[in-house]
């Protein structure tokens, strides 16, 4: 089976978890990450405005810190491939900065 047809079940954490003993702002928070999709395929992503925010940010990045730069492959020789790995940061207080 390719990559591209892989299937992902959804588990929410509130069907595996008591929320009940925790404060109000623990339990928004829980919600939040819960929320979260987090693409395993760059096609996923590409769905999702925010991911592709979140790219568009992550190359201007690269490019202002001279991180590479985009050359002719020489004669012969083959790429290196990449890969993204998509996380979702929070803030201090548990909300979503990125």
């Amino acid at each position: 089976m390719g990559k591209a047809s892989k299937k992902y079940t959804h588990h929410p954490i509130s069907q595996f978890v008591s929320l009940h003993r925790l404060a109000p702002q623990h339990k928004a928070f829980i919600t939040d990450v819960d929320s979260v999709v987090i693409p395993t395929l760059i096609t996923e992503a590409l769905e999702n405005k925010d991911w592709v925010q979140a790219m568009k940010e992550e190359m201007n990045a690269l490019k202002k810190n001279n991180t590479w730069e985009v050359v002719t492959l020489p004669m012969g020789k083959k790429p290196i491939g990449c890969k993204w790995v998509y996380t979702p940061n929070y803030k201090a207080n548990g909300t979503l900065e990125r």
